[in-house]
């Protein structure tokens, strides 16, 4: 269909099918306008193809993948926009039993959004509906400029319902809605979020939502780009959640922003392609998991693990109520971070933003921490003494002892704050390095006896 205007009128029964029971067909639309705005637009009674690269498609109750063994249905939309009403539904279970002789178990349905196609769509989402069915929603693509947009007017996107499977895949481009729920009502449901690239908005107060029955299970995966909402919670069931890059936003106040699931695992982004992501954002581009409090005041329960870094962005304040043990290190670049339990790695405290420690084994002995500039500031909030490998302020490596408040206070005035018992002990500064020796006139061996008993180690505060 390169140009012209098609309209299908009927009634309810007056469906449009691409691809019926045992047969293939396909539709090829590049420009003009296809209506189907009564009754039902369904793809792959067994297999079908829809295929939009341009022009207007005005399309009610969609189904892509309906049937109960073998069926494929498949939306590609590489160009044009598509004005969805009614339900849109990809991956659906018709209610009949799986003809075993076919070879076939069972039912799917698959819709990508590319380049810079739309999709409008003003009802719920529905993805893999029914017991041995699934479905896909895919936008963009990994690394690529092009941006498609998926636009459902604060409506709610269901990954895996009635036993069903459903995925919602975003690469690039952006896509809004209300709420995700990850791992729907029914025995046996599960879904998937995986966020790699691009803008993921969501405007509803329950967020993402992960396991929405005690059988569900779900999986959210931020490896790059940006999801703004407002929580991500395991409600029911069970399910993970995963960082390997990409941004996390938070669009409101919530005590509870990341809770329900059992711990939250930080991953290392080099082991998925995220270290060249251009559209993170976050510091060195090293980051795993960059978490933007976007000037509100939020609350991560489980506990953080794995291997990666931790990135905190925006104003407002971000707290760590976890027993957390990952240990790629911390960046407190904005706003203001509070936690008992930092996991391992180095911490460091860019210029502005705050660290409040509520606990004297926040950081761990084998931390390195760093405060950048004058503005940078660490809140003692604990008695008695925490022990840290390395401190550097302000360019400064500080030696090795046990510093009170007033010590701190007295050498480098506001940059630290908190209870007047709370000691700060540096166990030793770094040995310096042969170049830096060997301007001061230091010899092979001194460079030998210094890295030998770090205990004749010369004090290099300045």
């Amino acid at each position: 269909m390169p140009g012209g205007n098609l309209t299908v009128l009927g009634d309810a029964a007056g469906d449009l099918q691409v691809g019926s029971d045992r047969g293939i067909a396909f539709l090829n639309q590049t420009g003009g306008s296809l209506s189907k705005v009564v009754g039902q637009f369904s793809i792959g009674g067994d297999f079908g193809t829809y295929d939009l690269s341009g022009g207007v498609a005005n399309l009610n109750n969609i189904t892509v993948g309906i049937g109960h063994g073998g069926v494929t249905g498949n939306l590609e939309q590489t160009g044009g926009t598509l004005n969805a009403t009614g339900q849109l539904q990809i991956g659906v279970w018709d209610g009949l039993p799986v003809t075993p002789n076919l070879g076939y178990s069972t039912a799917g349905g698959f819709y990508s959004l590319r380049n810079d196609s739309v999709l409008n769509s003003t009802g719920p989402v529905r993805i893999g509906v029914g017991s041995s069915v699934s479905g896909a929603l895919l936008v963009g693509e990994y690394h690529h400029v092009e941006a498609p947009v998926g636009n459902f007017h604060d409506q709610t996107i269901i990954l895996g319902e009635s036993g069903g499977s459903g995925a919602l895949v975003v690469s690039s481009g952006t896509v809004s809605a209300g709420t995700v729920y990850v791992g729907g009502t029914g025995s046996g449901s599960n879904g998937t979020l995986t966020v790699r690239g691009g803008a993921v908005m969501l405007s509803g107060a329950e967020g993402v939502s992960v396991g929405r029955a005690d059988s569900s299970v779900g999986f959210v995966n931020l490896e790059g780009g940006r999801l703004t909402t407002s929580r991500i919670g395991l409600d029911h069931g069970t399910g993970t959640l995963n960082f390997s890059g990409g941004r996390l936003i938070a669009s409101q106040d919530n005590a509870a922003f990341i809770s329900g699931f059992s711990k939250v695992s930080i991953l290392d982004r080099s082991e998925f392609g995220g270290t060249d992501d251009p559209f993170s954002g976050d510091r060195a581009n090293d980051s795993s998991a960059v978490i933007d409090s976007n000037g509100h005041q939020i609350t991560i329960v489980p506990a953080l693990t794995g291997p990666g870094i931790l990135d905190k962005k925006g104003a407002g304040t971000l707290t760590l109520a976890g027993a957390n043990t990952y240990s790629g290190g911390t960046y407190v670049e904005e706003g203001m971070v509070i936690a008992s339990s930092m996991g391992l790695g180095f911490v460091t405290i860019s210029d502005g933003a705050t660290l409040t420690l509520t606990s004297n084994d926040s950081i761990g002995d084998s931390a390195k921490l760093t405060l950048e500039g004058d503005g940078s500031k660490l809140v003692m909030n604990f008695s008695g003494v925490e022990s840290v490998s390395f401190l550097l302020v302000d360019g400064i490596n500080v030696a090795e002892g046990d510093y009170s408040l007033a010590d701190l206070n007295a050498r480098f005035g506001i940059q630290f704050d908190g209870n007047d018992d709370a000691v700060l002990r540096v166990n030793f500064v770094p040995v310096p390095e042969v170049s830096t020796l060997g301007l001061f006139g230091f010899g092979l061996m001194t460079l030998v006896l210094l890295r030998g008993d770090r205990k004749k180690q010369a004090k290099i505060e300045s």
